[in-house]
């Protein structure tokens, strides 16, 4: 994705489809997932885990949002503290989703990225 020749916009929309995707391929595993989200707080290996999980996650979005400001596309922002942002939307999205069937992921999702790269846009 990073090496993809289309603006980090577009990027950042086909990383989001990406995750969406998956969610849905997967959801019959997202109650397990928050499982081991729980046991992060009580075990070590569990958090370690998860935090390298959020980490690279962030630093992907965080490096095509860099991308982004270096190519003129967005205005200089602090692209970690944007990354933790997005990552923290859609991981509350998920939960929400999870809690509330009502709640759709995907368009969800999407307006939250592109409300986003709206406000980063130069």
């Amino acid at each position: 994705l990073l090496e993809n020749e289309s603006s980090a916009s577009d990027k950042l929309l086909t990383y989001i489809h990406h995750l969406v995707n998956v969610f849905d391929e997967t959801q019959s595993m997202i109650p397990l997932i928050y499982e081991y989200y729980s046991s992060a707080t009580r075990v070590e290996t569990i958090r370690e885990f998860f935090q390298t999980y959020f980490k690279t996650y962030q630093a992907l979005i965080a490096k095509i949002i860099e991308q982004g400001v270096d190519a003129g596309e967005f205005i200089a922002v602090d692209t970690h503290a944007i990354a933790l942002t997005l990552t923290a939307m859609i991981e509350g999205l998920l939960l929400l989703h999870i809690i509330d069937k009502s709640i759709d992921l995907k368009p969800n999702a999407i307006l939250g990225f592109e409300t986003m790269l709206k406000g980063i846009k130069q």
